[in-house]
């Protein structure tokens, strides 16, 4: 006689409900997210091509991008270090 078990398995991932209906648990971006970033992209690549300068002999000088955020300013470690 020939049976039929039906077998039910399920893949159990530490993720809550709430996260599986999360777009960005897919790797979606908001448009606005993605809008902002190539923004910025675009004015770090402006700022680079207006502190290019060509040298003589045809080699390139760029300075480096600095963060100009002062509140991230990092404090005296000295003591620790000594």
């Amino acid at each position: 006689m020939d049976s039929v078990q039906t077998v039910l398995a399920l893949y159990v991932n530490n993720a809550s409900l709430r996260e599986l209906w999360d777009v960005e648990s897919l790797g979606i971006r908001e448009p606005i997210e993605n809008v902002s970033k190539r923004k910025a992209f675009d004015e770090q690549l402006k700022e680079f091509h207006e502190k290019l300068t060509v040298l003589p002999d045809d080699r390139y000088d760029v300075e480096l991008p600095w963060k100009l955020d002062t509140s991230a300013i990092l404090p005296d470690n000295k003591e620790l270090a000594l």
